[in-house]
Formats: structure tokens, sequence, C-alpha cells
């Protein structure tokens, strides 16, 4: 069975999303400082688990439907490899940033943009024709 270019990066996109989860959770585990202390944020802290959790709760769905999104795109995209790797990365940084913005913790941008990264250069060279 062969996998249309929109699963495929539907599949990534729920992959990456995993793997966010485990780059923010550890990020978290060995910050000198738990993220999102009660004195800067007005709340408790953001422990590892908590974090976990919360990226897989809040990014799964977006995850998943920017992955397939891309994949589309990515699997209709005639254009050499350079430039299929920046016109699928620049959308999947803008969900990142967009995700990040929405739990209000913007320093956890950073750790998620590897993952995501890797995500798509592997979804980028998967797609190709």
């Amino acid at each position: 069975m062969r996998l249309s270019a929109g699963w495929k990066g539907a599949l990534l996109g729920g992959a990456n999303v995993l793997a966010v989860a485990v780059c923010i959770a550890l990020a978290i585990a060995h910050a000198p400082r738990h993220i999102g202390d009660p004195e800067e944020l007005g709340y408790s802290s953001l422990f590892p688990s908590d974090a976990f959790a919360l990226v897989l709760v809040l990014g799964v769905f977006p995850g998943i439907l920017a992955g397939a999104l891309l994949g589309r795109f990515a699997g209709g995209l005639r254009a050499p490899a350079p430039l299929r790797v920046l016109a699928l990365a620049a959308p999947a940084v803008l969900v990142v940033i967009f995700l990040g913005g929405m739990i209000a913790q913007p320093q956890l941008i950073t750790p998620a943009l590897l993952p995501t990264g890797v995500a798509v250069l592997v979804l980028e060279r998967w797609t190709r024709s």
C-alpha cells in the first residue's frame, strides 16, 4: 500500500508532536529552574510531565492537520530541494510559534523547533517525486 503525500504529512505531524513533547519535557527537566516560575507568571511551575501532557493535548490535532496540509502541499510542489525545504519550513515554524504563544510559554518554542525542522526535512524527502 502506497501512502499519499497528505497521509505521509499527517503521520509525520503526529510523530513530530510526540518528539516535541519529549524535547520540551527534557528541556524543562534540565533547566536550571522550572520554566514558568510563579513569581514571573503568577501560577504554579510547569513540570516536565505537565509540559509533556500539555503539548500532546494541545498539539496533536494542529500537528496532524498541519502535517497533512504540508504533505499535500509538498506532494504538488515541483521545485528544487532547497526551495521545497524553505516552502515547507516557513509554515511549520509559524505553527510552532503560534502554539508556543497560545500556551504563553515562548521559551518552549526553541526546543520545539529542532524536531519540527527534522520533520520538515523528512517530509520533503519522503514526498519528493
